[in-house]
């Protein structure tokens, strides 16, 4: 089965409170893996604003996925990944130059 890390992000604690919380998203994800069959090795979790580029946890998970042979970083949504286009493409890149794919629980 794939190998699989959960990325989850708030950036403010009004967000825990008011949007969809981590522990929210962390369970969301790991239900979505479970359905796909995958095991979750690892979760990266950060309270940090989505524009923000040094953000520990991300950078942490885009190690791992080579030092770990990670297969799939699952996401609870697009926007916990990056806020700006540009930025979230150059996320992406690096997780699939790394050798794994990006999955969003939801798209909305």
């Amino acid at each position: 089965s794939k190998r699989c890390v959960i990325y989850t992000r708030v950036s403010t604690d009004r967000q825990e409170k008011e949007g969809t919380s981590l522990e929210t998203q962390e369970e969301k994800c790991r239900e979505y893996a479970t359905q796909q069959g995958w095991k979750v090795v690892r979760h990266f979790s950060e309270a940090e604003s989505g524009g923000n580029f040094l953000r520990p946890a991300l950078n942490e998970m885009l190690e791992s996925i080579v030092d770990d042979e990670i297969d799939v970083v699952l996401v609870y949504s697009v926007d916990r990944l990056a806020r700006q286009q540009f930025h979230f493409s150059s996320i992406v890149n690096e997780i699939e130059e790394a050798g794994a794919i990006v999955e969003f629980v939801t798209t909305t």
